[in-house]
């Protein structure tokens, strides 16, 4: 367990890149004028990160822990008998939680426009992630294409919908709703089939 300490110097740094975000591309940003901005210094960002790719590889990994600690929280909640349509509901739903209301920050930098390399690395982190829970939890499905194909064509595009329903202002909920809508019927269509 880190100390106060580190945990708020680390605070510190994510909330200075995210300041930075506002109006620097991440591939404008260096870890001199990251570190101007935390009001830290350049010997104590290289105590935990080796560069500024390190440091955003550690704020994904921390996402992933809290979204891996929720899903065990709900998944004993909502779904006791481990039925796999409903763990990826639950998957969805703890990801536009953490995505849009806990994260939302840092989160809407990622885009392949002003952030490229937030964006495709995010989305590997992802894509990776994902298809480690599908093999964990979706056993009673077997995937038309390969894993890796299929994960990613459902990330990237639900990805995309989660964005252009955010963009139009639809709300959090309603988001929420049409995306369990969306993984139900892709579930249920040939694109899986049941083993």
């Amino acid at each position: 367990m880190e100390d106060r300490r580190i945990k708020k110097t680390k605070q510190s740094l994510k909330d200075a890149l995210i300041r930075l975000l506002d109006t620097t591309s991440f591939e404008h940003i260096n870890v001199t004028g990251l570190c101007k901005e935390a009001n830290i210094s350049r010997i104590t960002f290289y105590t935990y990160y080796s560069d500024k790719y390190e440091f955003v590889d550690a704020i994904f990994q921390s996402f992933l822990r809290t979204v891996e600690d929720e899903m065990g929280v709900i998944q004993k909640k909502t779904n006791p008998s481990n039925d796999p349509v409903q763990a990826y509901c639950n998957l969805m739903d703890i990801l536009l939680e953490v995505y849009f209301q806990d994260e939302y920050a840092f989160f809407k930098h990622i885009d392949t426009t002003d952030n490229p390399y937030l964006f495709y690395s995010f989305y590997w982190f992802m894509l990776k992630n994902i298809e480690r829970f599908a093999e964990e939890n979706c056993k009673a499905f077997k995937p038309k294409f390969s894993l890796e194909r299929t994960n990613s064509f459902l990330s990237y595009g639900l990805w995309g919908f989660i964005h252009a329903s955010h963009d139009k202002g639809i709300p959090l909920e309603q988001i929420r709703e049409e995306v369990k809508c969306i993984v139900r019927t892709i579930l249920a269509s040939e694109l899986f089939l049941p083993k």
